[in-house]
């Protein structure tokens, strides 16, 4: 095991990693601040600042990544290079999902449907 560079200098909660996935050949992990950050190697790429709160689950294919979030939101995210650009967006909140705990903790993509395991234990699709 080896230490990324670009990490900074001593004990930063906010890098704390909390999930992780590969598009091509570009890891991308999601931090307790928020962020998706892209690596080059072992040095960090870009910072994309992508929820409000905790990026608890990445789901990669081969060309876009599906991030869930503390905040309650699911976002799909095209890939450009180590770049993310957001291409949709997902509430957990809405009236029409009822959710009982609207936090992601985990996503994936199947036939172009998303399915988001909620902190309340609920499997929503979109």
């Amino acid at each position: 095991m080896k230490k990324g560079s670009g990490w900074g200098t001593g004990a930063q909660a906010a890098d704390t990693i909390l999930s992780q996935a590969v598009v091509g050949n570009t890891v991308f992990t999601g931090n307790v601040a928020g962020e998706i950050i892209s690596w080059n190697g072992q040095s960090i790429g870009k910072r994309t600042k992508a929820h409000l709160e905790k990026v608890n689950c990445l789901y990669a294919t081969t060309n876009f990544l599906i991030s869930g979030g503390g905040d309650g939101f699911v976002y799909t995210w095209i890939v450009n290079g180590g770049a993310l650009i957001r291409e949709k967006t997902f509430s957990l909140k809405g009236e029409e999902i009822y959710s009982a705990l609207p936090t992601a903790i985990s996503v994936c993509e199947k036939d172009g449907r998303i399915l988001v395991g909620t902190r309340g234990g609920e499997i929503i699709e979109f």
